[in-house]
């Protein structure tokens, strides 16, 4: 895999809080998944990133260009998509406004061009039938698709995506994977996520990070073994488990070292991110 993206330890604390902390991460092409708890460190990854904040150590290498320079930023901009957890947006605007306001800022200049262009990402997500309305008007799910649509611009080679598929309905997070899976046979995607399904549908590699640091790196298949043989179902709420939920079938999910005679069911990235995690430990501390 060719390193679209080099990352060499990398850096970036916000007073006494270190948010990331001596990263190396090398990304090229294909969808790779970033998983970890709130506050581990990832939107301000993918700011960096993105161009948005410089970090305090380390360096940043995308597509050759270096960020810390005003004519890296550019170059890197010219080729980027980015999706930020919480998008600002004006209300006032409608959505084709909103959209044609992004494409002018990213230099599409020949007018009738970039309407064409801003028609097709608004239909991409399902919202040409909209395209003039307000976004003070929107549902939350609908904000959330514009914010997606504006990303997709010039079918970019780099897409930064932070918690894209929040406030999305099913029908909707469906049909970003298709789209997503679309962009990923000629983009590097990088897509900060909670939702381990869409992990597992989307990307051929995750990264787990924790306190700002990366605590696994490889194929989801792989992230999911790292749970093997200490996941049992049981009829209650087993006490050797460090977590247990019960499932849809009315049987108990447990976590943690298994008793004598429980029979180990096969783990989900689910289950292997909680023990990388550990945080079916710290969650029965906390209860």
């Amino acid at each position: 895999m060719s390193a679209d993206i080099a990352v060499r330890e990398l850096s970036r604390r916000f007073g006494a809080v270190v948010a990331v902390d001596g990263i190396d991460l090398d990304l090229g092409a294909g969808v790779t998944g970033l998983l970890g708890p709130n506050g581990a460190g990832k939107s301000t990854l993918l700011r960096m990133l993105a161009t948005v904040a410089a970090p305090d150590r380390g360096s940043i290498r995308v597509f050759g260009h270096d960020p810390s320079s005003p004519a890296g930023r550019l170059a890197i901009r010219r080729r980027l998509g980015y999706l930020p957890q919480e998008p600002g947006f004006h209300g006032h605007f409608t959505c084709f406004q909103f959209v044609d306001y992004v494409a002018i800022l990213k230099e599409w200049t020949r007018r009738r061009e970039r309407h064409d262009e801003v028609r097709r990402v608004l239909s991409l997500v399902g919202l040409a039938d909209v395209s003039n309305r307000r976004i003070s008007r929107l549902s939350g799910g609908m904000k959330q698709r514009l914010a997606i649509a504006q990303t997709f611009l010039g079918a970019p080679d780099l897409l930064v995506l932070d918690e894209p598929t929040a406030g999305l309905d099913p029908e909707h997070r469906l049909r970003f994977r298709e789209l997503l899976g679309s962009a990923a046979l000629r983009s590097t995607v990088l897509l900060s996520t909670h939702q381990t399904d869409d992990v597992a549908a989307l990307c051929n590699r995750v990264v787990v990070l924790l306190e700002g640091r990366i605590r696994f790196d490889g194929p989801p298949a792989e992230l999911a073994a790292r749970a093997a043989g200490c996941v049992w179902l049981a009829a209650d709420r087993d006490p050797a488990a460090d977590l247990g939920w019960v499932g849809g079938d009315g049987r108990w999910r447990n976590i943690g070292e298994p008793p004598p005679g429980a029979v180990a069911v096969e783990p989900t990235i689910e289950d292997g991110y909680l023990v990388v995690a550990g945080a079916a430990h710290t969650l029965t501390e906390a209860s």
